[in-house]
């Protein structure tokens, strides 16, 4: 089962979330696109712009684009010796937000956009796990 899932108000700026293992991955945000000057005045009174906005739409759309599809590769590849560890596993975490020693960065993520995220990407992440399942079948049987 694929599940989506947007964290929200669950955690603070600079809490450990804990650490990467075989089946968490973290990866810091940034923005892709410079701000001007008064962007940021803005942004540090608290206000964003619908520029901003659509900057930061733009960046976490790029950071699922560019990085997800290889994290769902390397769960294939995964060494026979670590498997026993995952039995009782029933599924992995690819979390946006948060470096690799576990401290969250966050998303100043606007909530309107979130709706969209998840119907642009559900639909998607189905179609890269059937592609993956088949993958992995055909594997397992030319072994």
């Amino acid at each position: 089962m694929v599940q989506l899932q947007f964290i929200e108000s669950e955690y603070k700026l600079l809490d450990n979330f804990g650490n990467e293992d075989i089946l968490t991955e973290f990866k810091q945000w940034f923005l892709k696109k410079t701000m001007t000057l008064d962007d940021i005045h803005d942004l540090k009174k608290g206000i964003v712009n619908s520029k901003l906005e659509r900057y930061i739409y733009e960046s976490i759309i790029s950071y699922i684009d560019k990085y997800y599809d290889r994290y769902l590769l390397s769960l294939t590849n995964i060494k026979k010796q670590f498997l026993p560890q995952l039995l009782d596993k029933t599924h992995s975490r690819f979390i946006i937000g948060v470096n690799d020693d576990g401290t969250i960065s966050g998303i100043p993520i606007i909530p309107k956009y979130l709706e969209n995220l998840k119907v642009k990407y559900k639909n998607r992440f189905l179609v890269i796990i059937q592609t993956l399942l088949v993958y992995i079948i055909q594997k397992e049987i030319q072994l």
